[in-house]
């Protein structure tokens, strides 16, 4: 049966037997449509909708089963919320003078409204694929929606590094998401025994165009983590899905790692080499540590993010249990500066991990790890041969792999919104799979499709 036609296909909402739960949900994934909208269209209400997704997402709390209250997510918000409110207290204790004020809602909900847009897709297919389908459009249609259009990306292809309106980090990273659903939808097309021309067609004109927003983006992390994920994730999948157990399985998996890599080397050689000469120029600072120490390093981009890392473990080896406290890290920032150690002044250390480390200790950083945990492990459950949702699945787990290695390199999950938005729509999507695995389907994973 076509998925898509079921626009009234099961949620865990349907588990009650009041009307009240279904409506709440119709308005949860309406606000979650509005969320992928105003956020990237920069609308003012962005933060309202969050609220109102928030609001919603804890009165659905009250008509669920209760199962679904104590399911780790909650629990890792809640100790997360007290954590941080303790952290806080605690400095503003010892260091009164140095503490900020306390984390606002936003601040807690921006971690976490990922269990609240699992809520909105509630374990529904269609659900699901909407919310896909919009964010992927949304962020293929960046240039226009931000940027200059086709003027910013001729300045893109003939070597000018551009973010089409947003910091170029941000959209490389925002279009990894498209190249990375599409690349997976393209490729079990492909090796299908029914291949879909429409879809094979459509997901090859995503690739191709994501990876041409991704190149001109001159991201340096953005490719690392890419090639971290393809020689790491990609064989995991396959040898999940039983693909790898033979030898056909592995000459697919060496043709995919070499297709891949010269369609990145061919299209950075038509961007004149920028991405391998600035990952070249990035990998330059390693020999420099050894022979010349930190406080000898040119303070170039990647160089600058090993004299972070050094002040960042100095400050954390101090309070390693409490950290430093909420926002910390800019005023840690801010005195190196002062004392002449960076040239610039920077409101973040360029390391999410660092940052959480630096602010709330090793239990933010335990916190933060585990909710990665979590939810690649519900996807792993599904990344099965026989499962209905292998390729959402897939995806989602290649591209919460992909943020876990990409979050070393810019503190895109603590500053800023771009990295808590694309984590927080991803993670919606795996928790929804897991809700209908776990709640509505539980044969689900053995019947195929």
């Amino acid at each position: 049966m076509n998925i898509l036609s079921q626009r009234n296909d099961t949620t865990i909402f349907d588990l009650s037997s009041k009307r009240a739960p279904r409506v709440i949900g119709s308005v949860l994934f309406l606000l979650s449509i509005c969320y992928i909208a105003v956020f990237l269209f920069d609308v003012e209400p962005g933060e309202k909708i969050s609220l109102g997704i928030l609001l919603f997402g804890l009165i659905s709390f009250f008509f669920l089963p209760k199962s679904i209250w104590f399911k780790p997510p909650l629990i890792l918000m809640v100790l997360s919320i007290l954590w941080l409110v303790a952290a806080w207290a605690v400095v503003s204790s010892d260091f009164p003078d140095r503490a900020r004020s306390g984390p606002a809602v936003e601040d807690f909900i921006d971690k976490f409204l990922f269990l609240f847009i699992g809520l909105a897709l509630a374990g529904s297919r269609y659900r699901e694929r909407v919310f896909a389908a919009v964010l992927g459009a949304v962020i293929v249609l960046l240039p226009w929606i931000s940027g200059d259009g086709f003027s910013a990306l001729m300045a893109g292809l003939q070597g000018h590094r551009e973010g089409f309106g947003l910091n170029p980090i941000r959209s490389g990273m925002l279009a990894t998401f498209v190249f990375m659903f599409a690349s997976v939808f393209l490729l079990f097309e492909v090796f299908s025994e029914r291949k879909r021309k429409a879809v094979m067609a459509l997901a090859a004109v995503a690739v191709v165009w994501s990876l041409i927003l991704v190149s001109v983006s001159q991201t340096r992390a953005v490719f690392v983590a890419l090639l971290v994920v393809l020689i790491t994730g990609v064989p995991f999948v396959l040898h999940r899905i039983g693909v790898m157990q033979n030898r056909a399985g592995r000459k697919k998996f060496l043709i995919i790692i070499a297709i891949a890599l010269m369609a990145l080397v061919s299209l950075d050689y038509g961007l004149g080499g920028k991405n391998i000469d600035r990952i070249k120029q990035g990998f330059s600072i390693i020999p420099l540590v050894a022979t010349e120490g930190v406080d000898e390093l040119p303070q170039s981009s990647w160089g600058i993010r090993v004299i972070m890392l050094n002040i960042g473990l100095e400050q954390s080896a101090e309070r390693p249990f409490w950290g430093w406290g909420y926002r910390s890290s800019d005023l840690i920032l801010e005195d190196a500066h002062s004392a002449g150690v960076l040239d610039q002044e920077f409101s973040q250390f360029h390391n999410s991990y660092l940052e959480v480390l630096v602010e709330y200790g090793i239990v933010g950083v335990v916190l933060l790890l585990a909710v990665f945990l979590y939810l690649l492990s519900r996807l792993v459950a599904l990344i099965r041969p026989e499962s209905q949702d292998l390729r959402l699945a897939t995806a989602s787990f290649l591209f919460l792999l992909f943020m876990l290695v990409f979050s070393f390199f810019d503190g895109i999950l603590v500053q800023g919104s771009y990295g808590q938005f694309i984590f927080n729509a991803v993670g919606g999507v795996a928790l929804s799979l897991h809700f209908r695995r776990a709640f509505l389907q539980p044969a689900d994973v053995a019947t195929a499709g």
